[in-house]
């Protein structure tokens, strides 16, 4: 789309995003227009490399190259000192991630380089006196190394996504210090320690996703108690164990998302549970929970609840013979024919119905959220696999889109 363009040298602002058709490159003398401020060529087909001369372009504020084919280094792009806004995720960047990453873009409020191939570590001037709000670097696999030193307590900061990469160590007590965090996720990545209390300052907590990490065995930290706007909360295979805390249902009253997956808990379901009147997501499986299903569950609006590879027993048809207040719409339990351990009809109320052990449930049933600039970093759905979506209603729950 470049070919007309480039002799309209005065030109401030380029848009050609969600073309779909659009392919090529980015022509080398892009630099001649030395105007621009807005490069707009989301999700397309773009390939090829980031031009050397887009380093000359000091009048760029946003770029939007994210969801396209480009390859290679953005070095061209990390010390334009004008920058704003930088989406360049969803393509195959690579390049070590280090402290010569836009050290100069002081204005700089919005930088996903996430779903890439970049390596490298966290550079710790992101976290300093800076302007910087939403940094998402997750995805990339190979971005590794302990979390950085959050040596200056700052409040600009809302979203910091760094799952599914190679990090390592402890999480720092200075994490505590991100006073204006709403979206923090370390999930999937190799730290390991114990979860420090500092994190209970983070008072603005909305999303909170910690699992999939070897974490020293402990129970769930009682500093969470204190993040009483979480919404959405993982700890799934996090090596928690001993029982589920009763004030999660006395002090988490906004939690939506509930996932407690894979750990070494034990005892029953707390009552408690049943004052989480927003819950729809409620993920206990693949624990040693014992006893019934608390039978005030029927007006919880829970949609999707999973309690396979459990010890839990009794019946659950009730939770189905009362959706005009419960919702219920995917449910997994231990209730094979075979041998049963709960009593759950198949096909009319379980969706599906495990064997105890058997691994019939093989879904990961990751609920993390990949965000998209479009929707200004804020949830609009709830994906497990690639089958299993819910879109969230105004009123709390949601509706399956499978």
């Amino acid at each position: 789309p470049f070919d007309e363009l480039m002799h309209l040298t005065s030109l401030r602002t380029i848009a050609f995003e969600y073309n779909g058709e659009a392919e090529g490159t980015l022509p080398d003398n892009i630099s001649d227009l030395s105007e621009l401020e807005i490069l707009s060529l989301s999700n397309n087909l773009i390939t090829g490399l980031i031009p050397e001369s887009m380093a000359t372009m000091t009048s760029l504020q946003r770029i939007m190259l994210d969801d396209n084919e480009f390859t290679g280094q953005i070095t061209p792009l990390i010390n334009l000192p004008n920058l704003e806004l930088v989406y360049l995720e969803d393509n195959f960047f690579e390049g070590k991630i280090d402290d010569s990453y836009f050290p100069s873009a002081l204005n700089l409020k919005h930088l996903d380089l996430s779903d890439n191939v970049f390596s490298g570590t966290v550079p710790p001037h992101f976290f300093g006196e800076s302007n910087l709000e939403v940094l998402d670097l997750h995805g990339n696999l190979y971005i590794g190394g302990n979390l950085p030193q959050f040596s200056v307590e700052q409040s600009n900061l809302k979203f910091l996504a760094l799952h599914i990469n190679k990090m390592t160590g402890d999480i720092p007590p200075s994490i505590g210090n991100l006073r204006g965090l709403r979206h923090l996720d370390l999930s999937d990545n190799e730290l390991t320690g114990e979860l420090t209390e500092a994190m209970g300052d983070l008072r603005q907590l909305e999303y909170l996703f910690l699992g999939r990490n070897p974490f020293d065995e402990a129970p769930i930290p009682n500093f969470i108690r204190d993040l009483t706007n979480l919404v959405d909360l993982s700890l799934k295979r996090s090596n928690r164990v001993n029982v589920i805390p009763d004030w999660i249902g006395t002090d988490l009253k906004n939690l939506r998302l509930l996932d407690l997956d894979g750990n070494k808990l034990n005892g029953q379901i707390p009552e408690t549970l049943a004052s989480l009147k927003k819950i729809v997501f409620l993920l206990l499986n693949r624990n040693d929970i014992t006893g019934e299903v608390p039978k005030s569950f029927v007006n919880l609006p829970l949609e999707v609840l999973v309690l396979d590879n459990t010890e839990i027993s009794g019946d659950l048809n009730f939770l189905c013979e009362a959706r005009e207040q419960n919702p219920l719409d995917y449910m997994v339990a231990d209730c094979n024919i075979n041998n049963p351990e709960v009593n759950c009809t198949e096909g009319t109320c379980c969706r599906v119905c495990c064997l105890d052990g058997d691994g019939c449930n093989d879904i990961n049933w990751l609920a993390n959220h990949d965000p998209i600039w479009e929707n200004n970093y804020q949830r609009s759905s709830y994906s497990f696999d690639d089958e299993l979506k819910w879109v969230p209603t105004s009123n709390g729950s949601s509706g399956e889109g499978n």
